[in-house]
């Protein structure tokens, strides 16, 4: 798992100096559906952009361009985004339709020897709270004013080390709770009343890149090195969802009502119904050497967006399989969690 780390470091930072040092065009880490339907966020290297998402040739919204944004979250309204400026190593939470700032806040840094790394924030589902993952932290802070109401470290009193960093968040089955994974692929559950997380499990030697929370219930999808798995909090059962979710998976998304999950493979990405555990769509990807890995659908599920390693943002109509839109000029994709 350290080797992967460091590959994964090397290959993230040759990527940003690559863009640094020829090419103006920003470099892309993640696409995002806000959940009132209206806006396709891009994180980049430069700046935050905000996609109409009904007229996709409108000029998009570009805020802080002079900054990295690593990662964008929206709140439940959509009309509030959270980013995280890298450069600046601080929090901003703004008005997506102006860019105006409701408040910044500074998550503590980690130890001297480490950088300060926010992998993912997550809103709850009723706007209360945002939950911001730095390195082994986990903060849980008023989504209104911006005051951290706790902070969580995890394991507690164990050596501080890459192995801990929380890498995904996934709104809890109560309002104030939430579910991180980490690199050492660990799943754990935390609530904002308590002072320690509130459980902890393994999934094993592999690192966890992404989870989701199937509505409704207390099973994850859980994005892993080894594929994409089924995880039942009560029973601690893991499943892979599919035979071919094994190994070379590079990103999901879970629509909003836990019906459909798409996938990107190597190859291909596909379209997977989770209620008759069939693949509706394969897409091939002809081009070598190109991946699939962003992809976010729309609030009502009937369309998509991805983002593969060339920079390119398409929009899908789910039920067809027919591209709608295409977004954007960037000069290529890296996923800030594993390149």
């Amino acid at each position: 798992m350290k080797t992967k780390l460091l590959i994964f470091c090397a290959v993230l930072l040759m990527a940003i100096g690559q863009v640094a040092a020829g090419n103006n065009a920003p470099l892309v880490f993640d696409i995002r559906w806000s959940p009132d339907g209206k806006w396709i966020s891009a994180s980049s290297t430069q700046g935050a952009w905000f996609f109409d998402a009904e007229n996709p040739e409108a000029e998009p919204l570009h805020w802080f361009p002079e900054s990295d944004i690593p990662t964008i979250a929206f709140d439940a309204s959509g009309q509030r985004a959270a980013l995280y400026n890298d450069s600046e190593q601080k929090l901003t939470v703004i008005k997506v339709e102006t860019g105006e700032i409701i408040y910044e806040a500074f998550p503590e840094y980690a130890p001297d020897d480490y950088s300060s790394v926010v992998y993912d924030m997550q809103f709850s589902s009723d706007g209360r709270l945002l939950a911001v993952a730095n390195t082994s932290l986990l903060y849980l802070y008023d989504a209104t004013t911006g005051r951290q109401r706790v902070s969580f470290y995890y394991p507690s009193g164990a050596e501080y080390g890459y192995s801990g960093w929380i890498t995904t968040i996934a709104q809890g089955s109560e309002r104030d709770s939430f579910i991180t994974g980490d690199w050492a692929g660990a799943i754990t559950p935390y609530a904002l009343d308590e002072r320690q997380p509130l459980d902890r499990f393994s999934m094993g030697e592999t690192g966890i890149y992404r989870l989701e929370r199937l509505p409704d219930t207390n099973t994850l999808l859980a994005l892993t090195y080894d594929g994409l798995y089924r995880f039942d909090l009560d029973t601690q059962d893991m499943t892979l969802l599919d035979e071919s979710f094994v190994d070379e998976v590079y990103g999901f998304d879970l629509n909003a009502a836990g019906e459909q999950v798409a996938v990107g493979q190597a190859g291909q990405w596909v379209l997977y119904d989770l209620l008759e555990e069939t693949v509706i769509y394969e897409f091939p990807v002809e081009e070598e050497g190109l991946r699939m890995f962003g992809f976010a659908f729309s609030p009502e599920g009937d369309r998509l967006a991805t983002l593969d390693t060339n920079g390119q943002i398409t929009i899908w109509d789910t039920a067809t399989g027919e591209t709608l839109a295409t977004l954007g000029e960037f000069s290529r994709a890296v996923s800030y969690k594993w390149g």
